[in-house]
């Protein structure tokens, strides 16, 4: 309702039409953001995962909206608890065996990137700072230890390998750091103002030419963000032409 009085007046019985109308005061309430296109909607609304969220935080920042970007970094934050209790601490509590042993899922068939994910519980995305998960988790073995290890943009790498890129093989042979280069042109920002976790909030970005997803990664980029993303996409010829 915007406050305008009904055609038919009728009068309340119990005040005998003694009362209020509300009185329009030309001001719009909620967070004054607009859906840029339809990858930014679903059917409740906003879509409210954590890419989303992240470019309507950039979209209320640049329009100087701080109670906007408040409430969606309170409401992210909201999220990353809600997945910490349900996916870690329920799922640890639900499937660890009665010998104290956890046997994740790991499934090659369902992203459409095509890498592995992990289910029951999602012990592939632990979280690395904030909720102490880790901790709970040991070796099996007396004495043993646990020992992580990761490939650096392995996807782009490939991509250079078997395309034979001549501008990604000059990239990795100089040591680019391509995550931070794609945080720069997705967040209009400058190298020494990449932060760890807004580098690894790109990476899908970065491996999109990659991973034949590159279409649907586009639709959630802002159209002034998208011309030089594209750029950049267009600076390895050899990933579009392969």
């Amino acid at each position: 309702m915007n406050g305008d009085p009904y055609k038919n007046l009728t009068k309340c019985p119990s005040c005998g039409g003694v009362g209020a109308f509300y009185q329009s005061t030309g001001k719009t309430a909620g967070l004054k953001l607009t859906p840029k296109d339809p990858s930014y909607a679903s059917v409740n609304g906003f879509k409210v995962d954590k890419e989303t969220l992240a470019l309507l935080i950039d979209e209320a920042e640049a329009k100087g909206a701080d109670l906007a970007v408040e409430f969606l970094t309170k409401y992210s934050r909201l999220n990353a608890v809600s997945v910490y209790l349900d996916s870690f601490v329920k799922g640890i509590e639900t499937w660890t065996r009665s010998t104290s042993l956890l046997h994740t899922n790991f499934n090659q068939c369902v992203t459409s990137t095509g890498r592995l994910s992990s289910s029951n519980p999602n012990f592939q995305n632990q979280p690395k700072k904030g909720f102490p998960i880790r901790k709970c988790v040991v070796s099996r073995f007396q004495g043993g230890s646990i020992t992580e290890a990761d490939f650096v943009a392995l996807e782009w790498r490939c991509a250079g390998e078997l395309s034979r890129d001549q501008q990604i093989i000059a990239d990795i042979e100089n040591k680019k750091d391509i995550h931070s280069q794609t945080a720069t042109i997705i967040h209009r920002c400058k190298p020494e103002e990449v932060s760890k976790d807004l580098r690894a909030s790109v990476k899908r970005w970065t491996f999109s030419p990659s991973t034949v997803v590159l279409v649907p990664v586009l639709n959630l980029i802002s159209k002034p963000i998208l011309r030089p993303f594209s750029k950049s996409i267009l600076a390895w010829p050899g990933t579009i032409k392969n």
